[in-house]
């Protein structure tokens, strides 16, 4: 017997060897990224980068909105998102309306993009008086998680991003819904 088991024991270490060899490129092949958004953060965008022309939506309507929980302490506002006007460009930019609505029922509208990939966003318009007033010179900003932009942060965090490998704003709408859900 203890001859049998001596001999097991390299042809096990062997067998094992061979299968970690084989096994790791396997592993890693069902682990690639099929739709190039695993780990959106650390994706770089090509140098010829260019916003697309952006087209201002028709003005949120109540059916449309989605409620966005969002759990942040001290936080004076309901966030909503207005489905209809979820728009994941060519561009790779989330654009929607968003409205941020006071304790006291005041309403902040806006429309905006968020570029996954860098973390920024661009405010393009404010509602005002039932439709939007675009902004003359928009520009991109960082989202940060302090103050009272910090729900762009919690957005991104799973809900606008990573982009979907497909049917971009749909899958979006669901995530925001499924939230919503979760939360109450």
């Amino acid at each position: 017997m203890a001859v049998v088991s001596v001999l097991v024991q390299p042809s096990l270490r062997v067998f094992l060897t061979l299968l970690l060899l084989v096994a790791l490129p396997v592993a890693r092949a069902f682990d690639e990224d099929v739709y190039g958004e695993e780990g959106w953060a650390k994706f770089k965008e090509g140098p010829k980068w260019q916003e697309q022309d952006v087209v201002l939506p028709t003005y949120p309507r109540a059916d449309d909105l989605i409620e966005v929980p969002l759990s942040l302490h001290d936080f004076p506002f309901t966030l909503w998102v207005d489905s209809a006007s979820l728009d994941v460009g060519d561009d790779r930019v989330v654009r929607y309306t968003g409205i941020l609505r006071s304790k006291t029922g005041v309403d902040n509208v806006f429309y905006e993009g968020i570029r996954c990939a860098k973390k920024e966003y661009q405010r393009y318009a404010y509602g005002s008086g039932g439709e939007f007033q675009p902004l003359q010179r928009p520009q991109w900003r960082p989202v940060r998680a302090v103050g009272q932009d910090r729900f762009r942060s919690v957005l991104m965090d799973g809900l606008l991003c990573p982009l979907p490998g497909y049917d971009h704003e749909q899958q979006i709408v669901d995530r925001l819904q499924a939230r919503k859900r979760r939360n109450f």
